[in-house]
This record gives structure tokens, C-alpha cells and sequence, in this order.
């Protein structure tokens, strides 16, 4: 064995020592250090290996790079900062790719039953989240953000289609914007969308929820900024009501229900509403109301007690108990009448018969039953 005993290796060119070696083992060099092998390098540490970047000198932006014939492969700088495929370290950990998408991949419980695998990257689709499908399955996006922010989640074991979106809905202005959560039954938007919507003015945003059988869905319940519920077709409430419905209200087993429409009492019968029921019998407890619109105004109102039965399902017969309640006759109002019959074996026909001819006005009908059927069951007969 021989043994080479020095402190200082030096090329003859050279005016300072190339290599120096001190008696703790460290070795310095003074220039590039170069290995040629055809099998790689192999360093062997019996603890831990560092590579320290000494600034003794006062250099600054000192890095630690990996190369590939001369082509950047990872970087570190001296402020701690990361980069793989970049020297543009702006921040902790900066990844770049000149394919079409970069992605980190994560893996746990590795030849394992069942091993979790997921990665997160960019393509052209936007930020996306992959976990397996299954235990032994691909990588399937299940969460995707695109470019425009809306967000696409995915249920486990669902390859085909989105079944959450969220997204801004507008263009910035926060006046306009409607972010929206919708939920897809099926890969095609076209079968039918629902979801929850934030709408209105910015200071007065509502909160609508939603269902369809296309991407936009119609509107079918709104919470306003005032804490008031608007369903079936209204979407603007007064400070008299928490609750506005376009459509009858049920509470427990009876509905309420409520019809307008014009009318010009006259001494000749006149087919005023219409009511479908259903059931073959049951009962109806109306309120009436006639304001005359012309001057000066009079009202006048009273009570109608219907019942009704048939065979089956079907009406046969149809009575009525009517009275004025109450009125206000300074106006052209005349005493109203009622009369009801069978319109056909699903509706109930109301005909008012006025004592004198009147002005025109809004005749009002609105009650509760047990019976009414559809979302609206009193209309023009």
C-alpha cells in the first residue's frame, strides 16, 4: 500500500494551490471539480452528507444546482427557496414542465393492501387533485379548479362526471356575479342540474336554491338578505311576511290558497273561480273580497262554507253556505250572491250574481281546504 503524504496539490500553470487537504481530512478544492464515469458517481456517507456553500469570500445569490449535460435540473438558493425544471425560485417550491402538465405524486402504504396513491398538478384543464379509483385503480381527477375559478368535484368511483361545481358565475363585477354550487346527477349537464346560488345586489345578496332539467336550472326557493323564504315563483318579499309563496301554503293536512281576478258585478250570473279538489269529498272554508275601484271606493266581503262529495275519486255534488260578513258601501258596491255547481268530477264552479250593476273592481277568493289539489287550485273558471 502506498502512501501519499501532502498539504497541497497544485497545477504547474497555476499560481495558487488547486487542492488542499488539512489535518481534520477536509479536502478544498479551487476551481470545478469534475467525475467521468461511465457508471455515475457513488458517494457513501456513514452518517449524513452536506454540502455546504461557504460565503466567506461575500458572494451573494449562491445556489446548489443538479445538472444534465449543462441543463438545469434542481435547484436550491441560499435564501432556502426550491425549484425542479426552474432557476425562477419565487417561492418555497416552484415546479416546471415543457409538457403539457406537471404534477406531484404522493403514495402511502406501498405494495400494501390498499395502497393510497394521489397527486396534485397543472394542465391545461386548470389545478387538478387525483386520487386512485379503487385499491388497485387509475388516477382519477376528483377535484378540478379551472382558470376561471370554478371548482369541479368528483365522488369516489365516478369516472364520468362532475357532481359538485362551484363557481363565480360573472365577470369580476361583484354587482353582477352569481357563484353558484351546483350538483349533477349525470356526466351530461343536460339531464339536469340543481344547486344553491348567491344573487341580487351586492349589499342585498339572496341566496336561491335551484333545480332543472337544464346546465341553468329554475329558481325555486330564495332566502333574501332579510331572512325571508320566497318559493313558488316569487323572488322579491315585502316587510309584512317572513314567508311568501306563489302557491298554496299546506300546514299539516289543510292548504291555503288564494286567487284574484277583475269583475263588474252585474244582476245577470257571472262564472267567477274555479277550484279543483281532490279526493271525491271534503270541505273548503272561503273568504271573499270585492274592492270597487272607482270613487268612491267601496268594499264589501263575506264567508263561503263549501262541501262536497262524490263517488270515488270523482265530485257529484256540491253545497254551499254563503254570507256577507262585512261591507263598506259608501262606494257603488252592490250585494254579491253565490251559487256553486259541478264543473266536471275534479272542479267546483263559484258564479256571483250582483243585486244592482257596479264598477269594475278586483274580486278576491282565498281559504283553506283539505282538498285542494295542484299548486293552483283556485283559478278563473
Amino acid at each position: 500500500m502506498s502512501t501519499l503524504q501532502t498539504t497541497n496539490l497544485k497545477h504547474p500553470d497555476s499560481a495558487s494551490n488547486n487542492i488542499q487537504f488539512d489535518s481534520s481530512g477536509n479536502i478544498s478544492v479551487e476551481g470545478n471539480l469534475q467525475f467521468e464515469a461511465d457508471d455515475g458517481i457513488t458517494i457513501g456517507a456513514k452518517e449524513s452528507l452536506s454540502v455546504n456553500l461557504n460565503s466567506s469570500g461575500g458572494q451573494s445569490s449562491r445556489v446548489f444546482q443538479v445538472r444534465d449535460n449543462g441543463t438545469v435540473r434542481f435547484t436550491v438558493e441560499q435564501e432556502g427557496n426550491c425549484g425542479i425544471g426552474t432557476t425562477s425560485l419565487n417561492h418555497k417550491l416552484s415546479l416546471n414542465s415543457s409538457e403539457a402538465g406537471t404534477r406531484i405524486f404522493m403514495q402511502a402504504n406501498s405494495g400494501g393492501s390498499p395502497e393510497r396513491r394521489a397527486t396534485v398538478g397543472v394542465d391545461a384543464d386548470g389545478l387538478k387533485f387525483q386520487t386512485r379509483n379503487g385499491s388497485f385503480g387509475s388516477l382519477v381527477d376528483r377535484v378540478t379548479v379551472n382558470n376561471s375559478g370554478t371548482a369541479t368535484f368528483k365522488k369516489l368511483g365516478d369516472t364520468d362526471a362532475p357532481n359538485i361545481n362551484v363557481t363565480s358565475g360573472g365577470a369580476g363585477d361583484p354587482s353582477t356575479e352569481d357563484p353558484r354550487i351546483e350538483f349533477s346527477a349525470s356526466g351530461l349537464e343536460s339531464v339536469g342540474t340543481s344547486g344553491i346560488r348567491s344573487t341580487g345586489a351586492y349589499n342585498a345578496r339572496a341566496l336561491a336554491f335551484y333545480t332543472g332539467t337544464d346546465t341553468n336550472g329554475t329558481e325555486a326557493v330564495r332566502i333574501d338578505h332579510l331572512g325571508r323564504l320566497l318559493c313558488g315563483g316569487i323572488t322579491s318579499g315585502n316587510g309584512r311576511a317572513s314567508l311568501h309563496s306563489g302557491g298554496p301554503v299546506r300546514i299539516q293536512n289543510i292548504y291555503f290558497a288564494h286567487h284574484a281576478r277583475t269583475y263588474t258585478p252585474s244582476t245577470s250570473a257571472t262564472a267567477l273561480f274555479g277550484i279543483q279538489m281532490a279526493g271525491g269529498h271534503g270541505f273548503a272554508d272561503l273568504t271573499w273580497a270585492f274592492v270597487d275601484s272607482s270613487y268612491p271606493n267601496g268594499v264589501r266581503m263575506g264567508k263561503i262554507f263549501l262541501t262536497f262529495r262524490g263517488s270515488g275519486s270523482n265530485i257529484t255534488a256540491v253545497t254551499i253556505n254563503a254570507s256577507t260578513e262585512n261591507s263598506i258601501t259608501n262606494g257603488t258596491v252592490s250585494t254579491i250572491s253565490w251559487t256553486a255547481s259541478v264543473a266536471d268530477v275534479n272542479h267546483v264552479r263559484l258564479t256571483a250574481t250582483g243585486s244592482t250593476e257596479s264598477g269594475a273592481g278586483t274580486m278576491h277568493l282565498y281559504g283553506t281546504s283539505n282538498s285542494f289539489n295542484t299548486l293552483t287550485p283556485i283559478k278563473d273558471a
